[in-house]
């Protein structure tokens, strides 16, 4: 909804403000939630929230109130951080911070695990994933504590990697 902006706060819950309104609805969260890294709305306006080191909410309603509670989502683990990320066909992209990537079908609710690069992932080093962005052209990015990595979903491969500590070159047209 391009009326709505929700802004995730430090220690106060969430907040809504609509854009034909002059007022903002504060929607609490269960103590424990202080910080908040994404908030998504899905295909059924359900809003999903991703923490830190508490895991992935989601809405109980998808039509929001004040009174709307937020549910503890069952695939995520309560103690980890996650990084959300929706992308234009509604699916939503969770990043995890022991370096795990999947997409969510908002429908079914069926969850595929996207493999990263060796090169990335290599597990005698600390992994984890800082940021997703989608682009224009339905390309995940993906920022980790190792490098940088741009996912073609299409064609099912790793366009570029920039690895920790190289230099990004400013001619990439992804």
């Amino acid at each position: 909804d391009n009326e709505v902006l929700w802004i995730g706060t430090y220690g106060n819950g969430l907040v809504r403000i609509n854009n034909n309104q002059t007022y903002a609805s504060q929607i609490n969260l269960p103590d424990e939630i202080f910080h908040i890294n994404n908030i998504v709305q899905d295909a059924n306006g359900y809003i999903w929230l991703g923490t830190s080191k508490h895991g992935i909410l989601k809405s109980t309603d998808s039509e929001l109130t004040p009174e709307t509670t937020f549910e503890f989502w069952k695939h995520a683990d309560k103690d980890e951080s996650y990084h959300l990320q929706k992308d234009m066909n509604g699916f939503i992209w969770i990043g995890s911070e022991h370096g795990t990537i999947q997409k969510l079908s908002p429908i079914t609710q069926e969850l595929t695990t996207i493999s990263l690069p060796d090169s990335i992932t290599n597990p005698a080093q600390d992994f984890n994933i800082k940021h997703l962005y989608m682009n224009s052209r339905n390309r995940l990015w993906v920022a980790t504590t190792k490098g940088i990595g741009i996912y073609d979903e299409n064609s099912n491969e790793w366009l570029r990697l920039i690895e920790e500590n190289s230099y990004l070159r400013i001619s990439y047209q992804g």
